[in-house]
């Protein structure tokens, strides 16, 4: 037994005599995969290390990079990271860490190294700022910046009291930042910098948030198609759009695709695009579509067409309603709007693009869509819509599709030229097949739908914001209204609750073309109550559009008086005459001046006595 514990004894003292010898031929681990965590900023950066079992903590030294200087004082950290602070702006550092395990010390690891970024204070703006993906509660801001830094926004709902912020930490030079929880239908102001200077904020910097959903708000938007061209043309329209729209809220830009020419590179966008219009960036919203030239013209549909190895997706931060940046749909108030990529995307039946637009249009609840792609399914400007495929296809396609969910406007590009459809529906061959029975309400406008969708689309083309060229043989194409190949111009489309109002500006600020469509709704139904007793009662108005002045008579009517009123969109009372009986046959003038010199668009005329109320539209130029 003696024996026996003896041995037992020598064992144990055995072991710890070859524990510590173990321990002293393998110390605590030198640390190694040295890198840094987020981008450093101009005077810290945040470096780490592998963890290394048992340690207890770490010792970091630093100094500047191949000059021989001596390391700095080494700082203690517990955790295998540690925030370097009080650097120098664009400098090249290296580090070493050692690790401490109890009594034991690693040597101190090969080391790692880090440039800081520059002071962003000395930041200057290189594009932008510039908005995207507007809703009623957010909104994504982006702009450049000569040197890395990080990003600041501060805003408000009043220009002098910017009383909100949102800081991004990292060092770049294309800053994205998204405000949220705004409130919907509101005006803020901003300004963009780096974290605790402004770079740029004046009363020329705010946006609009979108109205609550089906809000009736009357809103605005600007569209322009083929206008990076960066020439006088594209300026004079920029300019006349300007004036035309003088103190008026903007909510959206609207863009037809080819936007920066010859191939949308990021110098071309910044020389064409950019540069041509810094007013408007700084207050309107974009809402872009893809044309050709934006994909470098790289082939219809072709592999490199079908990616995004393109500059115009590193540029905007678009909605991905669709999972795509390509194409995308949003709701603004009473508006549904949707931008289809009609090139380097397939649009066939079953295609993703197709089944998509499908979906989105059936849960549409909107009063008014508006569809817009760069390739237009009929024009004769200097594309002609029967020979070209991406046309053809878009036509044979997607407009059967479009049309039968009750779109109401379809706006595209591509062709230089301005070109306005007729109220149309059911046209899907070559020109020479279309004819009269196409038409679902023959002339100008404006036109009328009975229901949300209704029956009936008009298309644009409007290709003609930079450049204007020559036509293909047959123009203009058989379904337009109007059409010009010389003018320059750009759209103003203004939308209220039961009107959707498209103007042609011109380069030389005029009206060339415009049209109405109108919608029944529930203020309209309140308004326009056909209640007769005498089906031969009712009345003329002419001329009709009017812009001085306009006549009505009535006829039909059996009591000796009646009243007549007129009201605008908003069934709101603008004019109320009561006509006698020794009036009653005669035409009765109303002058421009009587209705309080309103603005142009759709009213409501009301003739009724005890019996008969008979409601008519008139437009006012």
């Amino acid at each position: 037994m003696k024996i026996q514990k003896i041995k037992t004894t020598l064992v144990c003292i055995l072991m710890v005599l070859l524990s510590k010898i173990g321990s002293a031929q393998n110390p605590c681990g030198t640390p190694d995969v040295l890198s840094f965590g987020s981008i450093p900023t101009y005077n810290s950066a945040d470096v780490s290390w592998g963890a290394i079992a048992g340690a207890t903590s770490y010792n970091v030294a630093y100094r500047i990079r191949n000059v021989g200087a001596s390391y700095s004082s080494a700082f203690s950290t517990n955790a295998n990271s540690y925030l370097i602070t009080n650097l120098s702006p664009t400098t090249n550092y290296e580090f070493i860490v050692q690790s401490m395990c109890g009594t034991d010390t690693s040597a101190y690891s090969t080391s790692g190294w880090f440039t800081t970024g520059a002071n962003g204070a000395n930041a200057a703006l290189t594009r932008g700022p510039y908005m995207t993906s507007v809703t009623k509660n957010s909104i994504v801001i982006q702009w450049n910046t000569d040197i890395n830094c990080n990003s600041e926004i501060h805003y408000g709902t009043t220009a002098g009291n910017l009383n909100q912020v949102v800081s991004l930490a990292g060092s770049l030079t294309h800053h994205d930042v998204q405000l949220n929880n705004l409130i919907p239908n509101t005006k803020y102001y901003y300004s963009i910098g780096v974290i605790g200077t402004s770079i740029q904020g004046t009363t020329a910097n705010y946006f609009y948030t979108a109205p609550e959903d089906n809000d009736t708000i009357p809103v605005k938007f600007w569209v322009t198609g083929d206008f990076g061209t960066g020439t006088s043309s594209q300026t004079a329209v920029r300019n006349a759009f300007a004036n035309y729209t003088t103190g008026q809220k903007i909510n959206g830009w609207l863009w037809l695709g080819d936007n920066a020419y010859t191939n949308g590179l990021d110098q071309e966008y910044q020389n064409k695009v950019f540069n041509v219009y810094p007013n408007q960036f700084k207050n309107i919203p974009l809402f872009p579509a893809l044309g050709n030239h934006d994909y470098a013209q790289s082939g219809y549909q072709s592999s490199a067409s079908l990616g995004t190895n393109f500059p115009y997706f590193e540029i905007f931060d678009l909605p991905l309603a669709s999972g795509t940046e390509k194409y995308y749909s949003v709701n603004y108030g009473n508006v549904h709007l949707i931008a289809l990529d009609s090139y380097g995307s397939y649009n066939a039946a079953n295609s993703a693009m197709y089944n998509w637009l499908e979906a989105d249009l059936s849960n549409n609840t909107k009063q008014w869509t508006i569809v817009y792609f760069h390739h237009p399914p009929y024009s004769k400007g200097s594309h002609d819509s029967d020979v070209s495929t991406e046309l053809v296809d878009m036509r044979n396609n997607i407009i059967p599709l479009l049309e039968s969910n009750g779109v109401d406007l379809v706006l595209s590009g591509h062709s230089h030229a301005y070109e306005r459809s007729f109220f149309m529906k059911g046209h899907y061959g070559n020109e020479a097949s279309f004819n009269s029975g196409f038409k679902v309400q023959p002339g100008g406008g404006p036109y009328s739908k009975t229901t949300r969708t209704g029956d009936g689309t008009v298309y644009v083309v409007c290709g003609v914001s930079g450049q204007t060229s020559a036509t293909t043989s047959g123009f203009p194409h058989n379904a337009m209204y109007y059409s010009s190949a010389t003018e320059l111009g750009s759209l103003v489309l203004e939308i209220s609750q039961t009107s959707l109002t498209s103007k042609f500006i011109t380069s030389n600020e005029t009206i060339a073309d415009q049209f109405t469509i109108t919608k029944q709704s529930s203020v309209i139904n309140s308004v326009n109550e056909q209640n007769t007793d005498n089906k031969n009662a009712t009345f003329n108005v002419y001329p009709n559009p009017a812009k001085d002045q306009f006549n009505v008579i009535a006829t039909g009517f059996n009591e000796r008086s009646f009243e007549l009123n007129i009201y605008n969109l908003f069934g709101q009372p603008i004019l109320k005459k009561s006509i006698g009986a020794a009036n009653r046959n005669e035409a009765i003038r109303i002058n421009k001046s009587e209705l309080n010199n309103c603005a142009s668009g759709m009213y409501f005329i009301t003739l009724s006595d005890e019996k008969n109320t008979i409601t008519k539209q008139i437009v006012l130029e």
